[in-house]
């Protein structure tokens, strides 16, 4: 979850939230469903050899 809080942060900083944007509240670790716009997010740069972001 901590993670996921994070990439929305990046975004949240070099883009703009459409929709969502935090936890979703109640019992788990949902999380919102999030809309990113505007702005070209140059901090997230997949690892190629895991598939995983850095």
């Amino acid at each position: 979850m901590k993670n996921i809080l994070q990439y929305i942060e990046i975004g949240r900083k070099e883009g703009r939230i459409v929709a969502g944007g935090g936890p979703a509240g109640g019992d788990g670790f949902y999380v919102k469903p999030t809309l990113i716009g505007e702005e070209e997010l140059s901090s997230y740069r997949p690892n190629r050899s895991t598939g995983e972001s850095n």
